[in-house]
């Protein structure tokens, strides 16, 4: 069962030290399946779309691709697939250098040759709000603690806040399921039902917490 694997709180460098070469791991506790990613620059970009409502497939690392292009064979191997009303391929480049701009020449060839959308992610854009970053960091490691709870009691709770309010917070849901309920289940249960789009969780404003503002769709 997922939720008793090891998970590590503290951020990404205490989280990922034990494993060696510069490769990171975690759990995709949405999708019940464990992930790598070569950089932390891949897991942040990861992270951003992790928990996104419409998001219906999230592959990190894609099948090579292929096409031809002026009598030339191109090949190129997405660091992300992204797929909701579209497919898109993304490659993440933690600096401008030559080979990747080679990459993203390739990206777009075959991204055209495929019908696909693609775009090369750059360390600016994906860290351009850090406190999206954290508080996304902070849901999935409650996520994933508790992936293998389900909370009716909870999910009744806070649609029936929403119905009385269009919005309400964190803070007002956590004193209303009372204090026998973990707080990292109302988390995750909120994270869950944002991500399905039955909510949205107001993630960019201020770090996560008691005035966080839960909104109705």
């Amino acid at each position: 069962m997922w939720s008793f694997r090891e998970h590590r709180y503290g951020g990404l460098h205490r989280r990922y030290r034990e494993f060696n070469g510069g490769v990171l791991r975690c759990i995709d506790p949405l999708r019940r399946e464990p992930i790598a990613f070569p950089t932390e620059l891949h897991y942040e970009n990861w992270l951003l779309y992790w928990a996104q409502p419409g998001v219906r497939r999230l592959q990190v690392g894609g099948l090579r691709l292929y096409c031809m292009h002026l009598g030339h064979r191109f090949s190129v191997r997405p660091d992300l697939v992204v797929t909701d009303h579209s497919e898109q391929i993304q490659i993440v480049m933690a600096a401008s250098t030559p080979a990747n701009e080679k990459r993203v020449q390739r990206l777009a060839l075959v991204a055209k040759a495929h019908d696909l959308q693609w775009a090369a992610r750059t360390r600016a854009e994906i860290r351009a709000d850090p406190v999206l970053l954290s508080n996304l960091d902070r849901l999935r490691q409650c996520t994933t603690l508790n992936a293998d709870d389900r909370a009716p009691a909870i999910e009744r709770l806070v649609h029936d806040s929403l119905r009385a309010a269009d919005s309400t917070t964190r803070g007002h849901l956590r004193q209303r399921m009372g204090p026998h309920v973990p707080q990292s289940l109302l988390d995750a249960t909120l994270l869950r039902l944002h991500a399905a789009g039955e909510l949205s969780l107001e993630l960019s404003a201020a770090p996560y917490g008691e005035n966080t503002l839960v909104r109705r769709r």
